[in-house]
């Protein structure tokens, strides 16, 4: 027993530090030793999964062991999406949910399955918003669902519904709000005789803020959204903020701009050496995995697909090759940094150990491409080109190339972007978190990419440095 203990302790601590083929070496190991425990087969699965093993059958022996841990029946239907069993996920998380129809984590993982396979969004937060007519927490989850699929007229009869029911509130009136703004945004052009926001001021949330500093942008009123942005600063939201702090002090000539971004000089392109075999191989690899039918809808793919969960912790040996050699490569970046400057996002973080906040593979077919975005929950950010249509499927430059540092174009911001990055198979690309990207469409073909999101450890700033 305590040996068995011992060995899943091993594996936990492994997992951590995401060494993930050690730790399911270890959790196997518990798992002999302990076979009738419920957190040992838990983990089991867990690493399974997250190494890109079968685990579906793993999760079920989990669940009998802790029939209660609704977290195992969310994973236990993300483990057969994976394994390409959609329908059986589908009953699984609707059959969970008319026992618990609060479960939230179980609406937002059966509307991603819908959305992925194609199907019909929704229907779940209605049934469970009649079963519940007085939760709050369930009707705006519907509405957000909707705002993000933007089916602008059904996320407003979700809150006229929850008006209806339980009265008017001040999320209700954020979220009226949002939505005003976001239909704004899809017009070609502001509509400068109204001020949604008169009169919140003293509202203080991070999506509210947010919404408001799009809104500002767009109308041009620069100071307003600075207002906005600035309270978020020196705070646990400030990485929401800063690439819109970007834009305004680019506007503004205020030379926290450079301090912030340094134009194009954090931004780096290294050559990663594999022969066009390997290259081929994990490119084939990488497709096998894709397994979703149409995009998530909260991400910028446009025209192709994305994996889920982190791509680079499968223990494919190809992809375990290539996560060496990136980690190789980001180890190199680090060192080739400017000195470090407390306070900044990036130049203010220890040089390591370095860890992965997310990876996925992203696959564009013709006339795809990326939205302009950023990526708050890493210090660095990446693009690694495996496969590409031919220079003339392509297109004419830049179509198909990364853009970074131009604003989101319906903020209709003179800005231009700092530089575009031909891709090249093997090209490995790295930048600042912080920094708007986006890719061009391109003609014909497919774009198979690598991608992930790098954390450092944050170091304590000083009072004087420049945010």
């Amino acid at each position: 027993m305590q040996d068995g203990l011992g060995l899943r302790q091993r594996a936990f601590g492994c997992r951590e530090r995401q060494e993930t083929e050690e730790a399911f070496g270890w959790i196997q190991k518990a798992a002999a030793l302990l076979p009738q425990d419920p957190v040992t087969a838990f983990g089991h699965a867990q690493l399974a999964f997250e190494t890109g093993r079968p685990a579906a059958g793993l999760f079920e022996k989990a669940a009998r062991l802790d029939p209660s841990n609704l977290q195992i029946s969310h994973n236990h239907a993300a483990a057969l999406v994976q394994e390409g069993q959609t329908d059986r996920a589908i009953g699984l998380v609707e059959e969970n949910l008319i026992r618990h129809p609060d479960w939230l984590a179980g609406h937002a993982l059966l509307s991603k399955i819908r959305t992925i396979c194609g199907h019909p969004i929704g229907a779940n937060y209605a049934n469970a918003c009649a079963r519940q007519p007085t939760n709050m927490g369930l009707h705006l989850a519907w509405f957000q669902l909707m705002a993000l699929a933007k089916n602008w007229d059904k996320a407003r009869e979700i809150l006229d519904l929850a008006k209806a029911r339980m009265g008017e509130t001040q999320g209700l009136i954020m979220s009226r709000l949002f939505l005003a703004s976001q239909i704004e945004l899809e017009q070609s052009k502001p509509d400068l005789s109204r001020d949604l926001f008169v009169g919140y001021d003293h509202w203080h949330d991070p999506g509210f803020d947010l919404c408001r500093v799009r809104y500002f942008l767009r109308r041009g009123e620069i100071e307003r959204a600075a207002f906005f942005a600035n309270r978020h600063l020196q705070s646990q939201t400030q990485s929401l903020f800063l690439p819109y702090l970007s834009l305004i002090w680019r506007l503004n000539d205020d030379p926290k701009a450079h301090w912030l971004d340094r134009g194009s000089q954090l931004i780096k392109t290294i050559e990663i050496a594999l022969m066009p075999d390997d290259l081929a191989n994990l490119a084939q690899v990488l497709r096998d995995l894709h397994k979703a039918k149409s995009p998530y809808l909260e991400q910028s793919v446009h025209g192709g697909t994305q994996t889920d969960g982190q791509i680079l912790f499968h223990h494919d040996p190809a992809i375990q090759v290539i996560r060496g050699r990136i980690t190789t490569a980001v180890k190199g970046y680090l060192d080739a940094l400017p000195p470090q400057e407390l306070g900044h996002p990036l130049l203010g973080c220890a040089r390591g150990p370095i860890a992965f906040a997310g990876s996925w593979s992203v696959w564009l077919m013709s006339k795809g491409f990326h939205s302009t975005h950023t990526h708050p929950q890493g210090v660095i950010s990446s693009a690694f080109y495996v496969d590409l249509p031919s220079t003339e499927n392509l297109g004419s430059p830049p179509a198909g190339w990364l853009e970074l540092g131009a604003p989101p174009p319906n903020l209709n911001l003179s800005l231009p972007a700092y530089t575009h990055i031909e891709p090249k198979p093997g090209r490995l690309v790295l930048f600042p978190s912080t920094q708007w990207h986006a890719t061009k469409p391109f003609q014909t073909g497919e774009r198979l990419t690598i991608a992930f999101d790098v954390t450092l450890p944050q170091i304590p700033k000083p009072d004087n440095t420049p945010i």
